[in-house]
Order: structure tokens, then C-alpha cells, then sequence
């Protein structure tokens, strides 16, 4: 197990390589594993490597709930109205700050623990800093497809597609600004590093199930931290799925070119047909990532990176109603 950690100059910031398995493993996890093996500094660049993980996520939502309100501010007359019944249905409101204040005393628990190597006391430190990001991020997630619900109750769903580039392109241009320049390991580390900070896998701890073969990379999410974690729900902290009463979020009934041409898919997993598949075609000639939508929200969600372009089957462009390349 390699922590890889080491700057991008892409990005411009630190991030962590290794080979697929060990990128796969969670951040927190590793720090662990640095201090057991006696590296106390390592562990501790990991610690901060790990915190930045979730923020980065933090920035995300944050920047598109912003998209939304403003969007829904603007387009939808009773928004005020539709805000506040789904305030009373959801609870909390959502959470519009970057999330610098998150986490402090339990990094700073964590921190103590190292310089006392104590293990138990990081161990239990580690799991309060993971449950307290997960605490912000998982309100932003639901607030994400909330708002999604009430710009489809009020325009319709075929509206949803123009709705979703209006309010994503803010993050999208930050995140992917170096797109062009990465290459398809450095677009698989960016990728595999945002779904640990959302808290796929089983117990919410980051876990993702990579798989390395010959032309491509497998990712599993088992479940997904958002889409799949909010149709599942997550009983170990009270969470009912999304779809139920009293939330009620929306699916998409008809079949479009974001929806994969499929029907019922939840409005909130569409956006990363969006992401990962329709605009990267239109910028940049090909999907980013092919993803596997997951019919039965007890199934796993699979995200696929080709090695070589050239090798996207051409299904992934059809189907998204795009024109396949030349081959």
C-alpha cells in the first residue's frame, strides 16, 4: 500500500497516485496504516490530505446549491413557496459555505493523537472527523436533488436538462478547468479521489472497488455517497430513502439524451450523465467516464475509464444522442 501523495502541477495542488487497488483504499485509512508503520509525518500530511478530500466535495454543492437558489430565484415565481415546504419536509436548510469551520476540534483530536501516538485515540478521532464531514456533506447532497425536485415541479421534466448546465457550469469550469491537459491516469486519480470524499462503499468510510484491467479502469460504489446513499437511504444515521414520504424527490418519467434514454431515472443521478458523459463529448470529443446507472438502488453504480479514447464503446456516444466518432 503506497500513499502516493505528490503535486499535481495540473492542479496545482497536492494529490495522491499509487496503483488502482491502493487508490481504492480511504484516505483515513492510509493515515492509519502511516502510523502504525511509525511515519508520524506522513500520517500527518495524509490527515490534512484527507480533510481537503471532503472540502473539495463541500466546494461542489456548495457552489451548485448557489447555482440553484439563485436559479430558481430567478425562473420560478412561487420558489419562495416550493423553498419552504420542502424546508419543512427536509428539515435543516442547506448549508452555504465552503465548510472551512468542519472538522476542527476532531483534526485537531487527531493531530494530539499522533503527537501522543496513540492509536486508539486516532482511530476514534478519525471516525469523528469522517462523521462530521459526512454530517454537512450529506445535507448538501439532499438539499442538491431537493432543489433539483422543485425546478422539475415547476418547469416539467424536459426542462431539467437546460436546468442542469445553467447551475453546474460554475463548478464545472473550476474542477475540470485542466481537463484538456490531463492525461487518462491523472482523470482517474481526480475521479477516484472525488468519490472517496464522498463517502462511497459500505459504512460510508471511501471505499471503492477498482478494478485494473488491460484498456480500462472499473469503479464500484457500493453504494454511492450521494445518488445511491439517497435512494437507499442509510439506516445507521436515520436516513429513509429519498424517494419515500415525506421527501418525495423526483425520478424523470420520460426517456432523454440526459437520462441515458432511460426512463425513471432519479433526477439527481442524471446530472452525471451530464458530467461525466454529454458535455465532455461536446467539449472535448469524448466521455470522461461511462457509467453504469443502477436500475435497482441496491445495486452497485459503476463508473468506467478507458485508458485510450479510442476504445469508449460507441454505445456510450449513442446513447446520450450524440454522433460517434470516425473509427
Amino acid at each position: 500500500m503506497t500513499d502516493g501523495l505528490r503535486m499535481s502541477d495540473k492542479l496545482d495542488r497536492v494529490t495522491r497516485g499509487g496503483d488502482a487497488t491502493s487508490l481504492g483504499v480511504p484516505t483515513q485509512r492510509m493515515v492509519q496504516q502511516a502510523f502504525a508503520d511509525g511515519d508520524r509525518e506522513q500520517a500527518g500530511k495524509l490527515l490534512d490530505y484527507s480533510r481537503e478530500e471532503a472540502h473539495r466535495v463541500f466546494f461542489i454543492f456548495t457552489t451548485w446549491i448557489r447555482a440553484m437558489l439563485s436559479y430558481g430565484e430567478e425562473r420560478i415565481a412561487d420558489f419562495p413557496a416550493r423553498l419552504g415546504a420542502m424546508e419543512d419536509r427536509l428539515g435543516e436548510p442547506p448549508r452555504l459555505t465552503m465548510g472551512d469551520d468542519v472538522g476542527t476540534e476532531e483534526l485537531l483530536a487527531a493531530e494530539a493523537a499522533l503527537v501522543g501516538e496513540d492509536a486508539a485515540r486516532l482511530e476514534a478521532a478519525l471516525d469523528a472527523l469522517r462523521d462530521a464531514h459526512i454530517a454537512v456533506h450529506d445535507n448538501q447532497a439532499d438539499w442538491s436533488w431537493a432543489l433539483l425536485t422543485i425546478i422539475q415541479g415547476a418547469q416539467g421534466e424536459e426542462a431539467m436538462g437546460e436546468a442542469m448546465r445553467a447551475t453546474m457550469e460554475p463548478w464545472l469550469r473550476e474542477r475540470y478547468a485542466a481537463l484538456d491537459s490531463m492525461s487518462p491516469t491523472e482523470i482517474f486519480e481526480l475521479t477516484i479521489e472525488g468519490m472517496r470524499g464522498h463517502f462511497v462503499g459500505p459504512g460510508r468510510t471511501g471505499v471503492v472497488d477498482v478494478r485494473d484491467e488491460p484498456d480500462r479502469w472499473v469503479m464500484e460504489f457500493d453504494p454511492c455517497g450521494t445518488g445511491g446513499r439517497m435512494r437507499r437511504g442509510d439506516p445507521s444515521r436515520g436516513q429513509a430513502p429519498r424517494t419515500d414520504p415525506p421527501y418525495a424527490f423526483a425520478t424523470v418519467e420520460g426517456a432523454y439524451d440526459w437520462t441515458w434514454n432511460r426512463r425513471g431515472v432519479c433526477t439527481y443521478c442524471a446530472h452525471c450523465a451530464m458530467v461525466n458523459e454529454i458535455l465532455p463529448i461536446e467539449q472535448h470529443g469524448t466521455p470522461m467516464r461511462v457509467t453504469d446507472y443502477p436500475e435497482n438502488p441496491g445495486d452497485r453504480c459503476r463508473w468506467t475509464i478507458y485508458k485510450d479514447p479510442a476504445l469508449v464503446p460507441l454505445e456510450a456516444f449513442v446513447r446520450v444522442g450524440k454522433r460517434p466518432p470516425a473509427r
